[in-house]
């Protein structure tokens, strides 16, 4: 309550000298009166709280204090002596009315800052800002002050001599030189840079400038007064604006960023110093402020003179003593009582500043130590934790991995069950997956191991964040050397070495188109795969296909020769043999079992590697450019066997068959996620086993029974292939 008291009344006393300072002319008497009195009674307060807080032994500076009253009672006495006094003539008035103005601006300026240190302080936001400005104004602002100076004073002088070089000598010289200097740092001026024309009239005749005799002039006027341009002028002009402006003024707005910065951290702590020195300061004030402190006083010189009447120096038994008539109220306050704990808030705080400086200096040799055996303990257990870490991580991917394999195991087995079964387990049959073969591992004649992709996440559309699979692609020399040159380069590989060496070239492929390369060759890289009675078109990932029907969990192009689509066609023949069905395949070696009759189609002709499998030196064999004449060539062996049994013509007429099941993707395990089978797949099937064309078959081929031994010699993709016709046929097989 007492300061919101002493900050109303001395909001008031501001508002009252202001308007005194403004009164026109010589001022209003009693509005004079009324400041004259306030502040002496403002003085009287500043006197006894300076005696009041040097007794106490405050963190105070008593020299400020005295420098300030001295400066209050200064101005005091000019107030009255020149304001209230005017109608007395005076021979010893030392201003006159226009500089008491000057010195009444002057209290009323010190009165308004006084606000800042003895009010605002106490707002937590306004005291740290405050503190800020101080020491922004004191420190950082004299500093750059101290640097300016000189580049202000030089160039000041260089400037006043270069453009009015013969001015006279006196005090004008000088006032404007510092005026040009100074001001210069708050505006730029480029008047003086200009010709004045007024001045033309005044050019000296003589190319020396030497029209008196004995006499030189540096100007090329006559008159002192114009200004002398040039080049010289601009180029000090110029050094002079980029060293204040764009160098020191830059400085000086960093040198503020840089203390405000510093303080900062400290914006509480300063705050609750100021707050307690406030606290402090009004604790010991008076209970009235100035103006009704007058009332204070009175009470006070009552009770003085009530001790002095009661001292009784001569008296036998008095207690009081003669040093008591000149003890302050506050000191008696304490004599004689015991303080409460508030009263000894300041010693606490002055105590736990000591104890901490002591405590500090004695742990400071023993810091560094327990610091490093701390850290080195943290440490220890840090990589306990993190060698157990890896373990748990490791032991977790494990798992994770057994999982995923599992999962992928378990619908294996469910799509192998309701093909054998005919059953719809889960909605097997509502979606249609098309890759079962082509996620198995490991990966055919390697030990590669596939990343295992569950039904859900086989859709290139589903999101997986982890999918990492690993890329394998067989090299080059490990194929056959007839189809090496048809291989296509590691395009991963290449990429890899590519941001060691960035001079590699990678290859340029046509991709979803057909092209021929630099030995005359057709590659056809567009997909079978049609969508609305067109090729689709397959997207492409780092400059490389990605497979169109999803997730095989394995990069790189495998075993197969290129990236993309790799074309082949299939050739099923089949024969009933009494009533068992019998399918034609190509022995290979003991490792590989057998296959069905599959080629990977080179060019244009798609058959031609076919062709050369079934050619025999007693046959007349015809080209298979197209697929109609392979069917008429196949044909022909039936035509055949029906001239020779007439009598069951009848029976013949459909024992030979021959169509196309598929032309399109092919779920094999040799597919990857950048390459992949086609496959046109055809059925050639007869229903006698007397037929001419067992005549013709070449060394390499022959019959097997199909029977449930036979499918385990057989890839699982050819195996599904024989399932299906077998199915078809509705035959059935031991």
């Amino acid at each position: 309550t007492k300061f919101w008291n002493f900050q109303f009344f001395y909001t008031l006393y501001l508002s009252i000298f202001s308007v005194a300072v403004l009164y026109p002319r010589c001022g209003n008497f009693y509005l004079d009166l009324c400041v004259c009195i306030w502040t002496a009674l403002i003085i009287g307060d500043d006197i006894r709280q300076a005696y009041i807080m040097n007794k106490l032994t405050a963190n105070t500076s008593l020299t400020f204090r005295v420098v300030e009253i001295s400066f209050k009672m200064f101005f005091l006495t000019i107030y009255v002596s020149h304001r209230l006094m005017t109608s007395i003539e005076s021979a010893f008035a030392l201003f006159r009315p226009y500089d008491e103005k000057v010195v009444l601006s002057l209290g009323l300026l010190h009165a308004y800052y006084t606000l800042f240190s003895k009010f605002l302080p106490i707002s937590p936001t306004l005291g740290p800002l405050i503190y800020r400005i101080k020491i922004m104004i004191l420190l950082d602002f004299v500093n750059w002050i101290r640097l300016s100076i000189l580049v202000m004073i030089s160039f000041g002088v260089i400037l006043q001599a270069i453009l009015y070089p013969d001015l006279s000598m006196d005090h004008k010289v000088f006032l404007d030189l510092a005026y040009r200097a100074f001001f210069m740092i708050f505006k730029i001026s480029m008047d003086e840079m200009s010709v004045d024309q007024s001045c033309a009239q005044y050019l000296r005749s003589n190319a020396n400038n030497t029209d008196e005799p004995g006499v030189c002039y540096a100007s090329e006027y006559t008159q002192e007064v114009c200004r002398v341009t040039g080049v010289w002028s601009y180029i000090f002009f110029i050094s002079y604006f980029i060293l204040l402006k764009l160098i020191l003024n830059t400085l000086l707005f960093a040198i503020f960023a840089s203390s405000s910065s510093r303080l900062a951290s400290d914006t509480d702590t300063i705050w609750k110093y100021q707050r307690y020195g406030l606290v402090m300061d009004f604790a010991n004030r008076t209970p009235f402020p100035p103006p009704l402190n007058f009332f204070y006083y009175c009470y006070w010189m009552c009770n003085w003179l009530g001790k002095v009447l009661q001292y009784r120096p001569f008296t036998r038994g008095h207690k009081l003593k003669f040093k008591e008539l000149f003890v302050s109220s506050v000191e008696s306050q304490f004599q004689g009582k015991s303080l409460a704990d508030d009263d000894y808030t300041y010693l606490k705080l002055l105590a736990t500043q000591v104890y901490d400086e002591h405590h500090n200096k004695m742990s400071a040799e023993t810091m560094a130590t327990n610091q490093y055996d701390r850290i080195l303990a943290n440490s220890m257990e840090m990589e306990f934790q993190r060698r157990g870490l890896r373990q748990l991580k490791g032991k977790q991917a494990e798992m994770e991995r057994a999982l995923r394999q599992t999962s992928v195991n378990l619908e294996y087995f469910k799509h192998f069950i309701a093909k054998k079964t005919g059953l719809d387990l889960g909605g097997v049959r509502a979606k249609k997956l098309v890759h079962v073969f082509s996620r198995q591992s490991p990966y055919p004649n390697t030990t590669v191991q596939r990343y295992p992709v569950p039904d859900k996440y086989v859709s290139w559309d589903v999101m997986w964040v982890d999918y990492d699979p690993i890329a394998y692609t067989k090299r080059k020399h490990e194929f056959g050397v007839s189809i090496q040159d048809l291989a296509d380069e590691d395009i991963l590989a290449l990429q890899m070495l590519k941001l060691e060496t960035p001079s590699i070239q990678l290859p340029v492929y046509e991709w979803n188109r057909p092209s021929t390369n630099a030995a005359g060759i057709s590659i056809d890289r567009q997909s079978w795969e049609m969508s609305d009675n067109q090729n689709i078109i397959y997207k492409l990932e780092n400059g490389i296909p990605i497979n169109p029907f999803g997730r095989t969990g394995l990069r790189g192009k495998g075993s197969l020769l290129r990236w993309g689509p790799n074309h082949y066609v299939m050739l099923v023949i089949t024969r009933l043999n009494d009533n068992e069905l019998e399918v034609l395949v190509e022995n290979l070696n003991v490792l590989t079992g057998v296959s069905l009759p599959v080629r990977f189609i080179l060019g244009e002709m798609t058959y031609i590697g076919l062709e050369a499998l079934f050619r025999t030196e007693d046959s007349e064999h015809k080209n298979w450019s197209e697929s109609e004449k392979m069917m008429d060539w196949f044909r022909g062996f039936n035509e055949q066997n029906e001239d020779n049994n007439d009598t069951n013509n009848a029976n013949n007429a459909h024992s030979f068959k021959c169509e196309r099941l598929m032309k399109g993707y092919f779920d094999d395990p040799l597919n990857t996620d950048q390459a992949w089978k086609e496959m046109e797949l055809w059925h050639i099937h007869y229903t006698t086993a007397s037929n001419p064309f067992n005549h013709h078959i070449r060394d390499g081929l022959e019959w097997r029974e199909v029977s449930e031994g036979f499918f385990s010699l057989l890839s699982n993709s050819q195996s599904n292939v024989i399932q299906k016709i077998v199915d078809k046929l509705n035959v059935n097989i031991r």
